[in-house]
């Protein structure tokens, strides 16, 4: 299992992923910011993309968090024994979270560019 691997593989990408937490949280204030402004500047809060764009950011954000939930586990675990860092570590789906962010930036890039209606 991972017990032996632990400590040397994933405890530094774990305080990394801790670490990126206080450039990409900022990242995606300033981008939720920005695309309300320039859907308020272009007059586009009439059409029906932006708000699929919404639908999408929200249901993404909360899909991501759920499937998160092993990892932040692992972050307050990491500090623990390795036993205790595998439980989580175990628990985690990186191919799901890869899937739906994968599908959630080219279905958001289709809206903002293409404006389909």
């Amino acid at each position: 299992m991972l017990r032996g691997s632990v400590s040397a593989e994933s405890r530094k990408p774990l305080k990394l992923g801790q670490t990126s937490n206080f450039v990409s949280n900022p990242s995606l204030i300033v981008i939720i910011v920005t695309g309300v402004w320039m859907a308020f500047a272009g007059h586009w809060w009439g059409h029906v993309w932006p708000w699929a764009s919404v639908v999408v950011l929200v249901a993404v954000i909360a899909a991501m968090f759920y499937i998160a939930r092993p990892y932040y586990q692992a972050r307050e675990a990491a500090s623990q024994s390795d036993d205790a860092l595998a439980q989580p570590l175990g628990r985690t789906r990186p191919v799901a979270a890869l899937w739906i962010g994968g599908a959630a930036i080219v279905i958001l890039v289709f809206l903002m560019v293409l404006k389909p209606f």
